[in-house]
């Protein structure tokens, strides 16, 4: 397996186990009102498109490799896709 895929699978897995997360949280009333977490149990499933695009784009990287359109370069934006999905949900789940 590659590493666009890995990357792609790490992206679908944070965003799905933090979704849950969040949703058990507001479903329990643990989180104050108007917070991050209720925005993203309602409005997060949406996020799961991001993988998509982000692979797609790899993918083209991948052809194209010229410029910015180089695989090392999608890995870069996709590894700081992971970084910033890891501390929405953090943010979200542990406030």
């Amino acid at each position: 397996m590659g590493r666009t895929s890995v990357i792609t699978i790490t992206m679908i897995v944070f965003l799905v186990l933090g979704n849950m997360a969040v949703v058990v949280l507001v479903g329990a009333h643990a989180v104050p009102p108007g917070a991050i977490p209720k925005y993203l149990a309602h409005q997060g499933w949406w996020l799961l498109f991001v993988p998509a695009i982000w692979a797609l784009f790899a993918n083209v990287a991948a052809r194209v490799n010229r410029g910015l359109l180089t695989l090392a370069v999608a890995h870069g934006i996709g590894i700081g896709i992971v970084a910033v999905l890891v501390l929405l949900y953090g943010i979200a789940v542990f406030t």
